[in-house]
């Protein structure tokens, strides 16, 4: 969410006003920094750990709804282009081989072949 809303306020906020919401942001971030932690701690003992990553839901939807309802729309076509799909796809396979390799290599030997194999192979 904090990328993202960078994003968004340099989009959306008048330049003379930037400055200010950079430091609102700024501030925003490093807050969430020291909180995120603690909130994190006592979600974990009084929930379970599961709430850790459920807590995110109603936040996301919250957040969703607002920007529908506050940010100003974009006219079609005056946006950047999507992002190419084969790039997508090929920087998600290659994240996803690095993170099988690197959780794996303990079983299969940091030495060994099948820590190269892909993260979709059914044994090392």
């Amino acid at each position: 969410m904090v990328p993202s809303a960078l994003g968004l306020i340099l989009s959306t906020t008048p330049r003379e006003r930037l400055g200010h919401a950079i430091s609102v942001w700024t501030t925003a971030s490093g807050f969430s920094a020291v909180i995120g932690p603690a909130v994190g701690g006592v979600l974990l003992e009084a929930f379970g750990w599961r709430w850790v990553f459920l807590i995110n839901l109603p936040i996301g939807l919250i957040l969703l709804f607002s920007g529908l309802m506050v940010l100003p729309r974009q006219q079609s076509g005056s946006g950047a282009p999507l992002p190419d799909p084969l790039g997508s796809v090929l920087l998600t396979v290659g994240i996803a081989g690095v993170v099988s390799a690197f959780t794996e290599a303990d079983a299969w030997g940091w030495h060994s072949p099948g820590r190269w194999r892909s993260a979709w192979s059914a044994s090392p």
